[in-house]
């Protein structure tokens, strides 16, 4: 308790108000949770009152019920009705309705973010689209000597898989943007040497 730390609040009295406050003194008999009255996004503490001595207004009646709204709507339409014949009920929403409000700005947050999020993965997608595309037209000869040395189209679809995997996983563990540069491969215009890479007719 803010008011009271490390003390039971129960029993404890305190006023509505400034240190002017003609309120009357009211003593805690319970203590609850912060609730999500006023906001849902931020729990806060509430003050109970009881209602026959703060209510002046309209005045509300929650309902747990497994049983379908209207017939909810009707059934609590004649009861307050039976009680008061003057006493009209206003509105009867379910808590779904009462929420929409509350979590429309939140509902579109989330689907800006989902979008901006979505048009960066297609970006990314083009981009890495476009790269591979440059290399395997630059790599044309290469592709040409590995099937020629035994590489089938199995094999050169590998080839250009990893290269595309080897330029993207880099830059899955950082948020931030990541250059990824290829290894050094050896020259086409030089005849194949059994050590390079290129030379063999696997991926």
């Amino acid at each position: 308790m803010r008011a009271w730390p490390g003390e039971d609040a129960i029993g404890k009295r305190l006023r509505i108000g400034g240190p002017d406050s003609r309120e009357p003194w009211r003593t805690v008999v319970g203590v609850v949770k912060p609730t999500r009255y006023r906001e849902l996004s931020d729990p806060r503490a509430t003050l109970y009152l009881p209602a026959a001595q703060f209510i002046v207004s309209a005045q509300s009646l929650v309902l747990r019920t497994a049983s379908p709204l209207a017939f909810v709507a009707g059934l609590t339409r004649e009861r307050a009705r039976a009680l008061d014949p003057e006493l009209r009920v206003m509105r009867v929403a379910s808590f779904a309705e009462m929420r929409e409000v509350p979590l429309a700005r939140p509902r579109w947050n989330a689907l800006l973010i989902g979008l901006f999020g979505v048009t960066a993965l297609l970006l990314t997608a083009i981009g890495l689209y476009a790269v591979v595309g440059a290399s395997v037209r630059q790599r044309s000869c290469e592709i040409g000597v590995r099937m020629a040395l035994g590489a089938t189209a199995a094999d050169v679809r590998r080839l250009v898989l990893a290269e595309a995997l080897r330029l993207s996983l880099p830059g899955f563990p950082r948020a931030g943007p990541r250059v990824s540069i290829p290894r050094r491969s050896c020259a086409l215009s030089e005849p194949a040497q059994p050590g390079c890479p290129l030379a063999s007719g696997r991926g």
